[in-house]
């Protein structure tokens, strides 16, 4: 429900916005990010490729050209959360792109300079061969980056689904009496009580509940598993958007998951 009272309040700043005409920068780009420590004191270099595994199915990732985002801590964070809050305070990062994906027939051979093993801690492990054999599981992904640049823009990641719509949830027809004097008061001034939007008069919102079914994303399920409620330290953001410079360090829109 949090999350539900969040999108009505963003959508409800985002109309104010638009009529008053201020720019926005997000950006609704999917974006890989890897949260890992590195398993020696040599850091990756621009130009090396990172192999790395995700779960199958995610849409978007599947194709080239997707960004990751790796941020090394000398020592990981015990939680993505904290981990996320951390990220301009990272060691090392790194822009990187993805250049090869796995088209469902697996690779078993690839040139590498790192890779990333996801058993806890999330680690950064050389490959000093530059020869990698992966024996992924069943329902993986594999994609190699290649580091473009050794740093991050400061953005904002989003998570939460841009596409679910919510509508109100009204209270019964005899609910006026839960409404101050004073609030039906204004409510009447501010409105033509009669046949606003299709309601006879105010009604009192007590929820909100999802508008259709279809608005969830189609690959929602194995995105479930590289949200940061999953512990999971590769998580794939939904959204971004460049944050003001005052407050390029401070806390994420992650914070409605801690609830």
């Amino acid at each position: 429900m949090k999350s539900a009272f969040a999108w009505w309040t963003r959508e409800f700043i985002h109309g104010l916005g638009a009529e008053i005409k201020i720019p926005t920068d997000s950006l609704a780009t999917r974006t890989i990010l890897i949260f890992a420590q590195p398993s020696t004191g040599e850091l990756p270099k621009i130009g090396e490729r990172v192999y790395f595994e995700i779960p199958r199915g995610i849409a978007q990732i599947e194709s080239m050209r997707t960004e990751m985002h790796l941020f090394l801590f000398d020592q990981l964070p015990a939680e993505t959360s904290r981990a996320l809050q951390l990220a301009s305070r990272a060691t090392a990062s790194y822009t990187c792109i993805t250049t090869a994906v796995e088209n469902g027939q697996g690779i078993r051979e690839l040139e590498a300079s790192w890779e990333i093993q996801s058993a806890e801690p999330t680690t950064l492990l050389q490959v000093r061969t530059g020869v990698l054999r992966p024996q992924p599981k069943p329902g993986i992904q594999q994609i190699c980056a290649e580091i473009e640049k050794s740093d991050v823009a400061p953005f904002e990641y989003l998570f939460e689904n841009a596409n679910k719509k919510w509508k109100p949830v009204y209270a019964g027809d005899n609910s006026d009496s839960r409404i101050s004097f004073t609030a039906r008061k204004y409510a009447s001034q501010a409105l033509p009580p009669k046949n606003f939007c299709g309601m006879n008069g105010w009604k009192l919102v007590t929820g909100l509940e999802p508008r259709d079914i279809e608005s969830e994303e189609s690959d929602q399920r194995a995105l479930n598993l590289v949200a940061p409620n999953s512990g999971s330290f590769i998580l794939v953001a939904l959204g971004r958007r460049l944050r003001p410079k005052k407050v390029a360090s401070e806390t994420s829109q992650l914070d409605l998951f801690d609830a």
